[in-house]
């Protein structure tokens, strides 16, 4: 922000103005995080708006498989600098997915980096499961294991997919 003020004479004095303010608006800065719940044929894609710029920007999810055509434009609407996800479905199993998002304001736009993910095959799949899991993960591995079984069921759908469990008290 700026701020400035005027001063005035003339014949009958001097003064000075009630301080005022302004600010320059900057293109609004947004990031991508890491894609999380992903399924075989569905993914949260995750981000963040970091800065608005000075007003409050729209902010869009752009998605596509690699190697495709044609790019998905997922519409956010205004938001405000915090955590910000949709879910995409309807994707091909064992496929490499990007995303990356866009945010806009008056003084111009922004685009993320590109995040990647891929979606899991017909093959077996593991899901872990830790009461001190995360909650919020795809569950392929320990560090990134779900913290209830309720969120593991419904990626576990083929013969042969398994859910590991470690030892502790699961609680609802």
């Amino acid at each position: 922000s700026y701020y400035y003020r005027a001063y005035v004479t003339n014949s009958g004095g001097a003064d000075w103005s009630a301080l005022r303010t302004f600010a320059v608006l900057q293109p609004p800065l947004v990031t991508s995080t890491s894609a999380g719940a992903i399924q075989r044929s569905s993914a949260l894609l995750r981000g963040r708006l970091e800065a608005t710029g000075g007003e409050t920007p729209q902010v869009w999810f752009y998605h596509w498989a690699e190697g495709g055509a044609t790019t998905s434009a997922i519409a956010l609407g205004a938001c405000t600098p915090a955590p910000v996800w949709t879910t995409v479905t309807g994707l091909t199993l064992n496929t490499s997915y990007h995303y990356r998002l866009l945010a806009s304001n008056g003084a111009g736009t922004n685009w993320s980096a590109v995040a990647d993910y891929v979606t899991p095959g017909t093959n077996p799949i593991g899901r872990y499961v830790t009461p001190t899991g995360a909650g919020e993960q795809h569950g392929f591995d320990w560090a990134n294991a779900y913290a209830a079984v309720e969120q593991a069921l419904p990626d576990c759908v083929y013969p042969g997919d398994t859910i590991y469990m470690r030892t502790g008290r699961y609680t609802r």
